[in-house]
């Protein structure tokens, strides 16, 4: 990829993204398209693969909580999701700049997956906003309480959506 001459002058660590990609070994391909697969396939159904990967993303984001902790109320709250979504977006990054596509593809699957279940519990549970006046800004009422109405018969019933914002 050529990127403007402008920009590799104003930031050098950019000429890495010209270099060309690690080679992808192509026996490796379908491995890879049946493990994404089969993880959507388990995300619709409510299997047990998504559970498994709880126990990363639930860490980071329960870190974020606490890491944010320090800067208020509403970025503790918000902190959470905001780790949860930086992770594999900063590791997508640093394996774009290493050149190595698999993990690349890796990193972005899951940043988009998150991505998707974050919206998607917004969109379950769009109690969390509330206006502070009737022309005030939107903001996060932490107080709260989540209890999604869906007899199981959605996603918001997996454990990433009870998990997302607390």
């Amino acid at each position: 990829m050529r990127l403007p001459e402008s920009w590799t002058e104003r930031l050098p660590a950019l000429e890495q993204l010209e270099e060309p990609w690690e080679p992808f070994p192509r026996i490796a391909l379908l491995p890879w398209i049946a493990f994404y697969l089969f993880f959507l396939y388990q995300q619709t159904r409510n299997g047990m693969l998504p559970g498994l990967m709880d126990g990363v993303f639930v860490p980071i984001h329960e870190g974020g909580h606490l890491l944010f902790r320090i800067a208020g109320e509403f970025l503790m709250i918000a902190g959470g999701t905001f780790l949860q979504l930086f992770a594999p977006f900063a590791l997508a990054t640093y394996f774009a700049f290493r050149r190595q596509p698999q993990g690349v593809a890796f990193c972005s699957f899951f940043f988009f997956t998150i991505i998707f279940i974050t919206f998607s519990f917004f969109t379950f549970n769009l109690g969390p906003f509330k206006s502070s006046s009737a022309s005030g800004p939107v903001i996060l009422n932490s107080r709260r309480q989540f209890s999604p109405v869906d007899n199981g018969k959605s996603l918001s019933s997996s454990p990433s959506f009870r998990c997302i914002l607390r």
